[in-house]
This record gives C-alpha cells, structure tokens and sequence, in this order.
C-alpha cells in the first residue's frame, strides 16, 4: 500500500489559492466600492485593497 502524500500545500495549489481569493477580495472592495457611490476610475483602487487585504487575511501568501 502507497503512503498517502498531501499535495494540497503544492506550489501551484497556494498560486492557485492566492489567485482565487484575491479575485474574491477584488470583487468585495471593488463593487462594495460602488454600491456606496466612488467613481468607477476609483473604484479600482478599492479592488486592488480588496485583493490584497483578501490574500493576507487567508494567509495565502504566506510561504
């Protein structure tokens, strides 16, 4: 019987991961930025918060 190998915490698996989460952190900080009335050339700054606050917060980034 083979061991049983974790390959969740692969390279490509936390790029993935960190991908999919800031995509989410974007979309909460950029469109939560324009329910409440920023201008849409503002809002990107929200997104872009959003994403990297998202990342950091789940510890994707983290090594």
């Amino acid at each position: 019987m083979a061991a049983y190998t974790d390959n969740r915490n692969c390279t490509l698996c936390r790029v993935m991961r960190g991908l999919a989460f800031g995509g989410i952190g974007a979309a909460i900080g950029g469109y939560g930025a324009l329910l409440f009335g920023v201008e849409r050339s503002d809002a990107i700054y929200y997104a872009l918060f959003g994403a990297v606050w998202r990342c950091g917060v789940d510890g994707v980034s983290a090594a």
